[in-house]
């Protein structure tokens, strides 16, 4: 680690005069049958307030990105950088830090840093400025939307690849020329890792690319949870109050299916909502239910395909929304949720966003709950839109938004000259209406529940299967919006 900071040239030696100071400390970890250590400055010790919020690929614009990939028929592919930090961007300001007692450093001396260690609170920024730097350099556009994600055209304005951030992994796409542009590029400006194409691990996630699409699955950290008993003796107190210990289980197992849910499996995102409103007056019946939960991960898949769907000007955003009235915290809460798939002409499409969660304000009628997940979804749907345009470089509204919904009054209040009797609900019709007259979105229909499929996302009875069959094979029989 010594010999790191010095080939990286890390810091230079300075003679102590008396300057302000931080110290550093070793880290040690096991990986595999290999100890390692590295050294990491108490960045907490600093006076001088300093940026932290190092931007990350979005999850939805990776998924995007991934789409992409498919549709071209380019080859996916992840590398990372090594000591990423000690490769940053040269620190604009003085941080001088107590050498560790292993340098065998001369006393009197210290170390002034040239980058930011491991430690610092603007480290991981730092390094992101020094991928920006050497993107754009290399002739990549940095995303309106998402200042993780940059994109390289050629003369012609026509998009050759992608790559996306996530700190030090990076993924990438794109043909022979970004290859040789930017891909190859990278490996000489960075002391690289491993880069691997096609099928391999990515921030949690295993990807696997084959000629029908992209899959992306976590079915190794779903296989991998503790399924847990409750006691038959307790549960026949399904009304007590949980034990400190059992409230720690159900957070424990609220996180776990919470991460499943976010990434690959939609059909787990009203559990874990609702489980996280029983945090504090949870029931033995609660946990219960998450038990009953663990064991559906366990017996079920945990991924979803990407399938390419040909030219982008062939596609479209489907955007289904869902809501149940008062059905969290004992009646006062509802919940709204939307899934959103990018489709083409055929019955494939690409997941690209989805989300359950608690209706922002407390609301006494069904129309009321279903209108503001609507919102909400037109929203998400328009920015997946607005990306996929700023991907290609191609001009707005291109591609058309369809909303489905099973709420007929909802439908019925978008399309009405009329207002709606309830005052409060007026500006969020309002809003509805002037996404369609500036032709933000193309339209607002009907469906029924079981043909929409965000209904199992915002109660526990619905079934899933429709919503799961979809994600996993990537096929989606509804063209009526064709």
């Amino acid at each position: 680690e010594l010999k790191k900071l010095e080939d990286f040239q890390s810091y230079k030696e300075v003679t102590d005069v008396g300057q302000f100071r931080i110290s550093c400390t070793w880290v040690l970890w096991k990986k595999g049958e290999e100890t390692r250590a590295r050294l990491v400055a108490r960045g907490y010790e600093e006076t001088e307030e300093v940026p932290s919020d190092s931007p990350t690929i979005d999850k939805g614009d990776l998924r995007t990105l991934i789409l992409v990939a498919a549709s071209e028929g380019w080859t996916i592919e992840t590398s990372d950088v090594k000591s990423a930090f000690l490769q940053g961007r040269a620190l604009d300001r003085i941080v001088t830090i107590i050498p560790p007692k292993e340098a065998n450093v001369a006393k009197g001396k210290l170390w002034q840093l040239q980058v930011a260690l491991y430690g610092l609170d603007d480290a991981s920024l730092q390094f992101f400025f020094k991928c920006k730097e050497v993107l754009t350099g290399l002739g990549c556009v940095q995303s309106t939307y998402d200042p993780a994600l940059f994109m390289k055209y050629d003369q012609n304005s026509r998009l050759i690849g992608l790559i996306a951030l996530h700190v030090d992994d990076f993924l990438h796409a794109g043909t022979e020329n970004f290859q040789a542009t930017v891909s190859n590029k990278l490996t000489e400006i960075f002391k690289m890792g491993k880069t691997e194409k096609g099928s391999f691990k990515y921030v949690g996630f295993d990807i696997d690319q084959n000629s029908e699409g992209i899959r992306i699955s976590q079915q190794d950290y779903a296989d991998n949870l503790e399924v847990f008993d409750v006691n038959p003796t307790r549960s026949k107190t399904q009304e007590a109050e949980l034990t400190p210990e059992e409230k720690s289980q159900l957070r424990k197992c609220a996180g776990q299916i919470g991460w499943l849910a976010r990434e690959t499996r939609p059909d787990l995102c009203f559990a874990q909502v609702e489980m996280s409103t029983k945090f504090v007056n949870g029931k033995v019946r609660d946990l219960i239910q998450a038990s009953k939960v663990m064991r559906k991960v366990k017996n079920s898949e945990s991924s979803f395909m990407i399938r390419g769907l040909g030219s982008v000007m062939n596609w479209y955003v489907e955007v289904s929304t869902d809501a149940s009235l008062s059905n969290l915290n004992e009646g006062v809460h509802s919940t709204g949720a939307y899934v959103i798939l990018v489709r083409n002409k055929s019955e494939d499409c690409a997941p690209i966003a989805w989300r359950t969660g608690k209706i922002k304000r407390i609301v006494d009628s069904t129309l009321e709950c279903e209108t503001l997940s609507l919102v909400d979804g037109l929203k998400q749907a328009v920015y997946v839109r607005e990306v996929i345009e700023d991907i290609y470089n191609i001009k707005e509204k291109s591609l058309p938004v369809h909303a489905i919904v099973d709420n007929r009054s909802t439908v019925d209040a978008v399309h009405s000259t009329a207002p709606v009797e309830d005052k409060k609900l007026r500006r969020d019709i309002s809003i509805i209406k002037q996404m369609l007259n500036r032709k933000e979105i193309s339209s607002v229909s009907w469906r029924p529940g079981k043909e929409q499929l965000a209904d199992c996302m915002t109660k526990r009875t619905a079934p899933t299967f429709n919503l799961m069959s979809v994600f996993q094979t990537g096929k989606r029989d509804d063209l009526s919006l064709v």
